[in-house]
């Protein structure tokens, strides 16, 4: 029946009161209570050694909070960063004729229905194509809804009257059903399956995605895959083409297996001035145990390609390096490095394509050190004593570039002898150029962190070489 079934409940509620959505989801039998089956509880990612009430819980993190239970899907998770709720429940009756009426009692923008066509071991039948269109959601299942101003998500109200799915309304609450409740899998799926197509079109990628996504999500079958630059221990990097746009992309092919690509988006999208957006993170089809991270390039082409560059030119792009560094609040950068500076044909900085260890799709957020990466421009601290990376890890990597683009040659070595760079790292044998832009790269390119300036600091230093006619 397209209107009634009982399956396994899975779905993620977005809403500024995260409490009430808890409440409303656990009264209505979408999510379990905190007394069922012995659960666990975490906040901010560390378990606590008995569940504390949910208020207060809620009062400590900063991050979330998730309640476990040793059985799928039982969950409640609140991702308070980004005010949306994810629960699970065991086999719960749908009827899609009450669900608009059950909904109005949540305090809910946007919902997301996850698949019903999931195993005990939480893993996707094959063929269920899994599709994200709300990042940190339940990617798109049997349904998705819309209250008050979650409609402001979509091109238009209009554009849910011509969609392939059927519509439930109850006063401000919209339900899309986008296939048969009872169906069977494959035929649940080519229902569904226009659905999901039509939430990834062009014209309804910039308000499907909510306001801080850098760009859509992407079926990684839409990219084309050219030239292989290079092949590391743990990756690929390709250069291609978005085949329905012709758009140049940057594609990082893992062998390691994301554990959810929204969860990884939190750290991989960039939503700020001179950094080339994150134009898709997802499953590779052709690899089972595959991740793509897809990245828009800006315009122009890598400066390494114009070195040696003129110090005249090398001044103005490390002032504009500089800014942006400093500019960059959200997460260090960490992806500084020649082939990764985009310029103009007379040296201009056009942007940055941020990646590095910390936007492989596979790596986790606290990554550091050079992974696969044949020539380092991390600096002692991360390379030699393996610490996180920090925002003098950005001036190191901008003041190691900008040596690279003068000279053709790493600080600290041949570009082509990782074993002598990380040797004369190790033992301190910096090579330094002359002259005041020789002075500010080797402040920059000093071993302590401490001792290194600021970007802001460089990028004055810059400036003033600049005014000064060099």
């Amino acid at each position: 029946m397209w209107t009634f079934a009982t399956i396994p409940f899975v779905a993620s509620f977005e809403g500024p009161d995260l409490l009430a959505i808890v409440e409303a989801t656990r009264a209505l039998g979408w999510a379990p209570y905190e007394d069922f089956d012995d659960p666990l509880m975490w906040i901010d990612e560390v378990e606590l050694p008995e569940v504390a009430p949910l208020d207060a819980a809620l009062a400590r993190a900063t991050k979330s909070v998730e309640i476990g239970y040793d059985r799928y899907p039982y969950e409640v998770t609140i991702d308070v960063a980004h005010h949306v709720v994810r629960v699970g429940n065991g086999n719960v009756p749908v009827d899609m004729t009450r669900i608009a009426e059950q909904l109005a009692t949540v305090p809910f923008e946007v919902a997301t229905f996850g698949s019903r066509y999931q195993t005990a071991s939480n893993e996707s039948v094959p063929g269920d194509p899994h599709r994200i269109a709300y990042p940190w959601h339940r990617p798109l299942g049997w349904a998705v809804a819309f209250r008050g101003r979650g409609h402001e998500r979509l091109p238009s109200r209009r554009w849910l009257e011509h969609g392939p799915w059927k519509v439930w309304r109850r006063g401000e609450v919209t339900v899309l059903q986008l296939h048969a409740l009872d169906a069977p899998v494959e035929e649940g799926l080519a229902q569904a399956l226009p659905a999901y197509a039509r939430f990834r079109e062009p014209d309804a990628r910039d308000t499907v995605a909510p306001a801080w996504a850098a760009g859509p999500f992407l079926d990684f079958a839409t990219i084309e895959l050219g030239e292989m630059i290079r092949s590391g221990t743990g990756d690929a990097v390709h250069r291609g083409h978005v085949r329905a746009t012709g758009s140049a992309v940057l594609v990082t092919v893992t062998n390691g297996h994301a554990e959810d690509p929204a969860t990884h988006a939190i750290d991989y999208a960039l939503p700020r001035d001179g950094v080339a957006p994150l134009f898709g993170l997802g499953r590779v089809a052709d690899r089972p145990f595959g991740d793509a991270l897809v990245e828009l390039l800006p315009p122009g082409r890598p400066a390494i390609e114009l070195a040696p560059m003129s110090e005249s030119r090398l001044i103005a792009l490390g002032k504009a390096l500089s800014l942006l560094v400093e500019r960059a609040t959200l997460v260090v950068l960490d992806g500084i490095r020649p082939e990764l500076v985009y310029v103009s044909d007379d040296g201009t900085l056009t942007g940055v394509v941020p990646r590095g260890p910390r936007f492989i799709a596979s790596a986790k957020p606290f990554a550091a050190g050079p992974r696969s990466y044949p020539v380092p421009y991390v600096g002692p601290e991360n390379l030699v004593l393996g610490k996180p990376a920090t925002k003098a890890t950005d001036v190191f990597a901008l003041c190691a570039t900008l040596f690279v683009l003068a000279t053709g040659r790493h600080p600290y070595g041949p570009l082509g002898d990782m074993h002598q760079i990380m040797t004369r790292m190790m033992a301190g044998q910096r090579e330094d150029l002359t002259g005041p832009f020789g002075e500010i790269l080797a402040k920059g390119l000093a071993p302590e962190t401490v001792s290194r300036p600021s970007a802001l600091q460089l990028a004055s230093w810059f400036a003033k070489l600049e005014k000064q006619g060099h």
